[in-house]
């Protein structure tokens, strides 16, 4: 896929500031360094590494980074859950954002800013691993710390219908860039589990892209199908997540093995042979 240079030399903090749609995708159980420049050469914006459901170590974490500062796409973790402990020491491994589940209130919100961003905006501790950060590379220390404070991206999760009804009021705080749905965990705690067409849930994530839209911000959702990111970003989504790599990798490889079996079944030796 071409990408156009113009575009992805902007840092994903700036690419949501020019108004652009961003497209990610998650890392779960892959979580090797080599996964980087294939998923920046797709086209990717951004990777989450999953470290709520994932196995992600902070050693991996770090290898990660280290590639990912040599490419164009920007590094996100979601940890376990909001607090200091679990945040501050992601970002130290040099991770560009964060992308945290299970925000159902205003001070969570302001909990996370707190562990991600450094004083004056929030209470992150300095831990000398500026080498790691994309920004870090020759500044002096005051200029490192506030350029990691306006790039760093603030991603929070709305999962409940509680935290649908705060999402207007944590859009709104400074510092805080996005929401992004979390499809499965809100179905399931409305009683619709996998129910994405369900009138009730189709009203939730209205209300959470309405108070993104009103607060001059940014809204998405992580869903499992391509379609029903497509069906959202046209009614205004600009933060646009479809599964995983695992993921991506069996349906391909299922694809593939299905062509390539019909072919054979079929006797039919035309066609392109095309390139690999």
């Amino acid at each position: 896929m071409a990408r156009d240079d113009t575009v992805v030399q902007d840092s994903l903090k700036k690419q949501l500031q020019a108004g652009r749609s961003v497209t990610g995708i998650m890392v779960q159980d892959l979580v090797e360094p080599v996964i980087i420049p294939l998923l920046e050469a797709c086209g990717f914006d951004f990777v989450v590494v999953d470290r709520e459901h994932g196995p992600a170590s902070f050693n991996q974490l770090q290898r990660l980074a280290l590639v990912a500062k040599e490419y164009r796409i920007a590094l996100l973790v979601r940890p376990t859950v909001g607090s200091y402990e679990c945040i501050a020491r992601v970002m130290d491994m040099g991770a560009d954002g964060v992308m945290v589940p299970h925000v159902d209130t205003p001070s969570q919100a302001k909990e996370v800013i707190d562990a991600v961003k450094y004083p004056p905006v929030g209470k992150r501790g300095y831990g000398m691993r500026k080498f790691l950060s994309k920004w870090g590379d020759g500044m002096p220390s005051p200029s490192y710390v506030t350029r990691a404070n306006e790039e760093i991206v603030v991603f929070i999760q709305v999962e409940t219908p509680g935290a649908v009804t705060r999402a207007s009021e944590m859009i709104e705080m400074d510092h805080v860039d996005g929401i992004i749905v979390g499809p499965a965990d809100l179905t399931l705690n409305m009683g619709l589990q996998g129910q994405y067409q369900h009138p009730r849930f189709e009203k939730h994530m209205e209300d959470v892209l309405d108070a993104c839209k009103e607060a001059g911000k940014h809204g998405g959702a992580h869903f499992g199908s391509a379609d029903l990111a497509l069906s959202w970003k046209h009614r205004g989504m600009n933060i646009l997540m479809v599964g995983n790599v695992k993921g991506l990798i069996a349906r391909q490889g299922r694809e593939l093995v299905t062509m390539l079996q019909d072919e054979k079944n079929t006797g039919n030796e035309t066609g392109d042979p095309g390139i690999y």
